[in-house]
């Protein structure tokens, strides 16, 4: 069972510079987070970062998963490599609870030039460039895990948001 499920919350995810667009680095670092949360081991979950890195970079299907608690397997997110007529792309399958299943096209996104697996591949690349950096935020939050109050865990969980948000944008320090 999810840790934080009763906290997730779609605004979680989306993206501070465009309306109503999901932030990929923020998805991805969700996931993580809630993986961590149940190994806690951090080389456990750099591992993982890493085999999601090379599997996206590949082209090659990659699924999350942990089951440190329970018999079943609980799947966290999914990326399946798909075929476009005007080249590669994605989809992305959040099980978190933060966003919908993206379809990551190879066209243009509206408001950037660039493709949806192009913004998605450089949000993978920059999680991974700075991977020790969100490994220190998960230890700063793995209270969470351990918090009976409710007030008190929904707190540290918006407050880790917060914090995800700012490393995202470069300014975690």
């Amino acid at each position: 069972m999810s840790i934080l499920n009763e906290f997730y919350n779609s605004k979680y995810a989306n993206c501070t510079e465009y309306k109503n667009a999901p932030c990929y680095r923020a998805l991805i670092s969700i996931a993580f987070f809630e993986y961590y949360l149940h190994c806690l081991m951090l080389e456990d979950v750099k591992e993982e970062i890493n085999n999601f890195t090379s599997s996206v970079r590949d082209g090659e299907e990659y699924i999350l998963t942990y089951d440190f608690d329970d018999d079943e397997p609980t799947v966290l997110m999914e990326f399946y490599p798909l075929e476009f007529l005007e080249g590669w792309g994605a989809v992305y399958v959040d099980h978190t609870h933060t966003c919908y299943p993206l379809i990551l096209y190879p066209q243009a996104h509206k408001i950037k030039k660039s493709t949806r697996i192009d913004g998605f591949l450089h949000a993978v690349e920059s999680i991974h460039g700075e991977v020790d950096k969100l490994l220190d935020l998960f230890l700063k939050y793995e209270i969470i895990r351990d918090l009976k109050n409710d007030e008190q865990r929904k707190l540290n969980w918006t407050n880790y948001h917060k914090d995800l948000h700012t490393f995202i944008h470069n300014k975690y320090s």
